[in-house]
């Protein structure tokens, strides 16, 4: 679980609102809009990776969900 947390917070610090990759100037409306300092580095990122890792993520979310039960995690109404 840590080791996935700590991925998914390196992930919200590089596209806090999932948009950075979707529009032109993404990255821009994504800090502004989340009221974060966009970094002050350039970012190269390794496309075949990021999909690679985010497999993983989604493969350990639905892991914990199925351990969960049925009762173990709900989704707000």
């Amino acid at each position: 679980m840590d080791i996935l947390a700590r991925f998914l917070n390196r992930i919200h610090a590089i596209d806090p609102r999932s948009a950075a990759f979707r529009f032109p100037d993404g990255a821009e409306r994504d800090f502004s809009a989340a009221d974060i300092s966009p970094p002050k580095v350039e970012f190269w990122i390794n496309f075949q990776a990021l999909r690679d890792s985010l497999k993983q993520v989604f493969e350990a979310l639905d892991k914990i969900w199925a351990e969960a039960g049925p009762t173990g995690l709900r989704v707000k109404d």
